[in-house]
């Protein structure tokens, strides 16, 4: 998964980054999505990324870095490192802020992957 995409945040399920429209690049998910594993956000962990509504090479892609109240299923896919959670809660603070003050525009790249 390298992918590049402007950064979003969940406006009502809680504390998610949301990334939309999200291009793999390539053709991923030949798995028809009601067979692909699911999670509901409010019980995953905290670094948990998921997916929604997977369909060809494009997605919509949720990362989850604290508390939720999402009760819609995902396609869990990766968990964020442990040493990185921190970062994590900082760059999701640092997007709430531009969601709902700033404005701003913050673009997030996924470059490596274990």
């Amino acid at each position: 998964m390298p992918i590049k995409t402007i950064q979003g945040h969940e406006m009502v399920g809680g504390w998610m980054l949301r990334n939309r429209s999200v291009y793999m690049g390539k053709r991923f998910f030949d798995i028809p999505p009601q067979e692909m594993e699911s999670e509901c956000m409010k019980d995953a962990p905290v670094g948990r990324i998921s997916l929604l509504f997977p369909q060809g090479n494009s997605t919509e892609m949720l990362v989850k870095y604290d508390e939720c109240e999402d009760s819609r299923s995902y396609t869990p896919v990766a968990d964020v490192v442990e040493e990185d959670l921190e970062t994590l809660k900082q760059v999701g603070k640092l997007q709430w802020k531009s969601a709902t003050r700033t404005k701003e525009v913050l673009v997030v790249e996924f470059v490596a992957e274990d």
